[in-house]
């Protein structure tokens, strides 16, 4: 994900717009595999500020994961903006702790570690096939989105049975005084 900067570098006030396009590995995201579906294109536009590179990136792709309930393939555009600022070595830092920033040598930026940043921001935490996704019974593994499975809902985990009578217990104690 590197741009050629050169001539952008030799007049203070001049833009560059660019298009790369990158394969991405596929991501573990919360423990889920994130895969992306072909390349992904950043759409760059630089601007020279004399000294200081500023970037604007509007990111587009297509990501593939299983969603986090009923763990069908879930497919979906995947598109975001950033900015982010680059710097030679030499230059002091900027104060602004809420501006991404790099530094840059030679006559090329990469913008590998800030899509990658800003890439984790943007997917979200889990992927759902659709909001009201019911999941899978977790008696007898069915996706309830095709259905209830006949399961009843108040079978108690094995685990958990001793503390299912004492509350029981407690209900009858309580009912009685």
């Amino acid at each position: 994900m590197r741009i050629d900067i050169g001539n952008l570098l030799k007049q203070r006030g001049q833009t560059l717009e660019r298009s790369v396009q990158a394969d991405v590995e596929p991501l573990d995201v919360g423990g889920e595999q994130v895969v992306f579906e072909g390349p992904v294109r950043l759409d760059v536009r630089l601007h020279n500020a004399g000294g200081r590179l500023w970037a604007d990136v509007k990111a587009h792709g297509r990501i593939r994961a299983s969603c986090a309930r009923c763990l069908k393939p879930v497919e979906r555009a995947l598109e975001f903006s950033y900015s982010e600022a680059f710097r030679r070595p030499d230059q002091d830092p900027l104060d602004d702790e809420g501006v991404r920033e790099s530094v840059f040598e030679g006559d090329e930026i990469d913008l590998s570690e800030g899509f990658r940043e800003q890439l984790l921001l943007a997917l979200p935490m889990r992927q759902l096939c659709r909001e009201d996704c019911r999941g899978l019974c977790p008696i007898c593994g069915a996706d309830l989105n095709e259905g209830d499975c006949g399961c009843r809902p108040n079978d108690v985990d094995p685990r958990l049975a001793p503390l299912a009578e004492l509350a029981d217990l407690l209900r009858r104690r309580d009912g009685q005084e």
